[in-house]
């Protein structure tokens, strides 16, 4: 069971950022940028770091559920 949450963390983790990716490359592909551009791109970076860590279970409460 914890092993099928983790598999769902990773999936939900990394769509979101898709999407996140998707929205920012709409935002440079439409030429207007704008604060709110910059912090999508800040934010799509974060998430990213996010990510990386879930997937490759830095945090403690990842390594948990892999176990």
């Amino acid at each position: 069971m914890k092993k099928i949450l983790f598999f769902l963390c990773c999936c939900l983790s990394i769509c979101a950022l898709v999407y996140m990716c998707y929205k920012v490359w709409l935002g440079i592909s439409s030429e207007q940028y704008t604060f709110d551009l910059l912090i999508q791109i800040l934010a799509t970076i974060g998430w990213f770091t996010i990510t990386y860590s879930i997937v490759t279970r830095s945090y403690s409460w990842a390594e948990k559920l892999c176990k």
